[in-house]
């Protein structure tokens, strides 16, 4: 493997590390309001924010870094709607704590995001090769 490869395995790597952190934090968080919690009474509420927060460093982190080593110079519309999508995840634990009543239909809706997600980052629709 060149140390092109290797630089794109680490940065995945990150980045999927920081995809898994931002998942088990905001299931965390939702599975504790949908059984009744409160955001003051949630024991583990300061290691899921953390976790998020270290979880969407790392998004971006592998994220840039990965367009960084594939020489991607100009935003393309899927890098575009993939930064909008962490947009919303970054935004989701106080979307929760602010509309507890919806953490079931939030779950749901995080699982359907992310598989939108998903799908762009692999598709990677709207992305033209300037080699044709």
């Amino acid at each position: 493997m060149d140390i092109v490869g290797i630089k794109l395995l680490v940065y995945k790597t990150l980045h999927f590390v920081g995809i898994f952190a931002v998942f088990v934090s905001l299931g965390g968080i939702a599975s504790h309001l949908a059984k009744g919690g409160t955001k003051e009474d949630f024991p583990l509420r300061k290691m899921a924010a953390i976790t998020h927060g270290i979880g969407m460093f790392l998004i971006l982190l592998g994220g840039f870094g990965m367009l960084a080593v594939l020489g991607l110079k100009a935003l393309q519309l899927w890098v575009g709607l993939k930064f909008g999508f962490w947009l919303i995840f970054g935004g989701a634990t106080g979307l929760l704590y602010k509309m507890p009543g919806k953490a079931r239909a939030l779950w749901i809706f995080f699982i359907i995001l992310g598989g939108i997600t998903a799908f762009v980052a692999t598709s990677r629709p709207f992305f033209f090769s300037p080699a044709g």
